[in-house]
This record gives structure tokens, sequence and C-alpha cells, in this order.
């Protein structure tokens, strides 16, 4: 998750200080028009006024926005900073100006120094845990490493729970290598309800994914620590039972995982990862028949039915049910004519029974149109030319298979081989035979 500059608003701000205008007899005729967003009319009688009187401090303000109004947004600027100097008791001006600097790029240093100018001249108002995050924040995004580390340790000093400078502070420690730090810091912004257990999730399994071996070795309790904190703190959040889940998955822990996902299929039946990764789990075809046939019973979505419909095929037609193998095909084809996914698995089936083999190249000629450099499709429709004795054509598809990722698929490497056969290229199919073999 990266860590974005908040920017106030511009222009509730102008509504603001408008209003406490409207006393001043000497700008009440300008406060009305910009009110009325009569920017053009209001302009000249701000600039009069500043002419009048250079030091009231409100004509520079209310001609400040007649600029940005305009687009002119330097004058604009410049018209803000008079203000400030002219009454720096109103921290108004500061906030104006902050936004206005805050809009464009190549300004972050001014903003910077005058967010901590505005937390050191009003502490009752600024000097918060919003407002020091807010610069610490910036700093971060300015390279500012030192100076961010300081004001987010301030934020957390005067709230230790405030989950945006927790986050903040812990993405500073992990950039920099301190994770002693890190872990200690992290979990303030994982028990947070500040933010959504979608983001954490997220967040959490891109910095999992990121431990290699090394990290692992070192690291490996501290960041199982952290997916418990996360799962007990929402122990039947259907995501954080995921990430523990895959977790364990990514990290050896396969009866582990079947826990976790056995319990998102108890807690969450309408959600298909629970099943399918349940399904992949189990080693046991007679397990995974068991598995989907379950789940077909709780999935309403469309999609989620598709993939379960498709894995049973698969399975029955490794078990010798193909009857029910290409029953299932169909009824994922009903839900989805054009899923290129079941038309190969389909094709590719009928191609080893060497039966309906136009019905098969039909299909997984649509599936290749769907997508044309997936090798495993590529492999399929060779393949199948190849039964139907197009040797040439069946050749230039599969060498485009081995070309988009099959160099080192056993199936395509002897498909390959049998077609060279077919061509009489002995020699290279040999090659190509002794390869799959490997």
């Amino acid at each position: 998750m990266k860590v974005k500059r908040l920017i106030l608003s511009f222009f509730i701000l102008l509504s603001t200080v408008s209003l406490s205008a409207l006393n001043d007899v000497n700008i009440i005729d300008i406060v009305m028009l910009i009110n009325d967003n009569k920017y053009t009319k209001a302009k000249p009688l701000a600039q009069k006024l500043v002419k009048q009187q250079p030091d009231n401090d409100a004509a520079w303000y209310y001609l400040g926005q007649c600029h940005w109004a305009e687009g002119d947004y330097e004058k604009a600027m410049n018209c803000f900073r008079e203000a400030i100097n002219l009454d720096p008791k109103n921290d108004a001006y500061y906030l104006i100006l902050y936004n206005a600097l805050s809009a464009f790029k190549g300004f972050e240093d001014q903003t910077d120094s005058l967010a901590l100018e505005m937390i050191n001249r009003f502490p009752s108002k600024y000097n918060t845990p919003y407002t020091l995050a807010l610069l610490g924040e910036s700093e971060m995004n300015n390279s500012k490493d030192s100076l961010a580390q300081v004001h987010l340790q301030q934020a957390l000093s005067i709230d230790p729970d405030y989950a945006p400078a927790a986050f903040a502070l812990a993405e500073l420690y992990r950039t920099q290598g301190n994770m002693s730090a890190y872990f200690i810091t992290i979990p303030t912004y994982l028990t947070s309800n500040y933010y959504p257990t979608e983001d954490k999730t997220k967040y959490l399994w891109e910095v999992l994914r990121m431990a290699d071996g090394q990290s692992w070795r070192i690291y490996g309790r501290r960041l199982d620590a952290l997916v418990d904190t996360l799962l007990v703190t929402y122990p039947k959040d259907s995501l954080c039972i995921k990430l523990a889940g895959e977790w364990d998955i990514y990290t050896g822990r396969p009866e582990a995982a079947n826990e976790h996902f056995s319990t998102l299929c108890r807690e969450y039946p309408d959600y298909a990862a629970g099943w399918i990764y349940r399904f992949y789990l189990t080693e046991s075809d007679e397990e995974r028949i068991a598995i989907g046939e379950e789940a077909l019973l709780h999935l309403t979505k469309k999609e989620d039915k598709i993939s379960i419909y498709n894995d049973l095929a698969s399975v029955y037609y490794k078990t010798g049910e193909k009857a029910k193998s290409y029953k299932y095909f169909e009824k994922a084809l009903r839900l989805n004519p054009s899923d290129a996914g079941v038309l190969n698995n389909y094709a590719y089936n009928l191609s080893l029974d060497r039966k309906n083999l136009k019905k098969a190249e039909k299909m997984s000629r649509k599936s290749l149109e769907a997508e044309p450099d997936n090798a495993s499709f590529l492999d399929t429709y060779g393949y199948i030319l190849y039964l139907r004795k197009d040797y040439e054509n069946a050749k230039v598809y599969l060498k485009k298979a081995i070309v988009h990722g099959g160099n080192n698929n056993k199936d395509v490497l002897y498909h390959y081989a049998l077609v060279l056969e077919a061509l009489g290229e002995k020699e290279l199919a040999d090659f190509y035979m002794n390869k799959s073999q490997k």
C-alpha cells in the first residue's frame, strides 16, 4: 500500500473564510460576488481594495481566490502569502496556501515547511496525530526519512493507536531494513478498524510474498505472528481466513492450510475459494469428487460453478468415468459456451479418446482464438490436427506451443515428436522423443 498525501478541501476552506468576512463592510461586495462564483466581477474590486488598503489581509486573500479561479495560480499563491504576512495569526490563510501548494508538483519542500509552521504556530489545532502523520507521510514521499520518523513518532506519542501513523512508520522501518521495529509497529495497523480488512489482507500478502528463503529462516515466526494477529482480530472474516490458508500453502503446511479452508467452507459455503483450495490440496480423487459435488450444492455464481464443473470433469475422466466427465464439460459450456479453459480441456479429452475429432477441433480452435499464445491451447490444437493427419499444420502449432512456454512440457514435446515422425523427420523426431521422456 503506497502512502499518499492527503489534501484538504480547497473549496470548503473558501466558503468558511468567506462567511467570516461578511462583517467587513469594505469587502462585503467582493465576498457576495465570490460566493456567487462571479470571480471576474469580484477581481477588479479586490484589486482596487488592495491598492487602497495594502495592509488589508482579507483583501489579499480574496484577490488570491480570484486569481485562482482564473487559473493564475502563481499570483494566487503570492496573494495568500501576503495575507499570511499581514495576519500570521489567521490559520485559514495557512490552510488555503497549503492546499494551493499541494495541488502542484515541485512545491513539496514549501508544503512541508508550511505544515510544520502551522503545527508550531497553532499547536492546539494542528499538533494532532492527523496533521503530524500527514506531515510525516509527505516527508516520506519526499525522501526526508529522518524528519518523517520524528513526526510519525510524535503522532503516535499523542495517540498510540492512530493507525495511519503506525502504518506509515512501519513502512518506513521496513524500507530501511529495521525489521525489529517494523514487527513492533505494524500490528497497530493490522488490528485497527480504521482500514478495511480487504486493504490489510492485500498489504500483508504482499509483505509475506516478499519473504525469500533467508527471510523465512530469520523472520518466519514473526511473519506467522502477523498472520495470527490479523486472524485473531477478525476470526470470522473470510479474507483473513483465506490469507491464513494461502500462507500455510506458501510455507509448505498443507494440513494447516486445509483446516483454514475447511473453516472457510463451513462459515462461507457460497465462497468458492475454500472449495477450490480444498479440492487441490487433497491427493485422493475420491475426496476431490466429494468436495466438488458438495461445492455445487452451495455455489451460486456462474463463474464458480463453471470452475467446479471443469475440475470435476477432469477428475471423472481420470477415474475412467468418461460419461460423467463429458456431462460436466457440457454443463460448464451451457453456462458459458466461450469459456476457453473448458473448451480446451474438453477438446483434449476427446482427442485422447480419438473420437468426435471434428467437434474437438472446433472447440480447440475457439479456445485458441481467445488465447492465441497459450501453450496448452496450442498443444491441444496441434495434437488434434495430428490425429486428423494434417501434419504440416500440426507442426506449425506445436512449434508455437514450444516457443510460448512448452519447451519443457513433456506432452508438448511428445506430440511434436509424433508429428515429426509422421513427416519423416526421424532424427529430429528421436531428439524430441528423448527430451519428452527425461
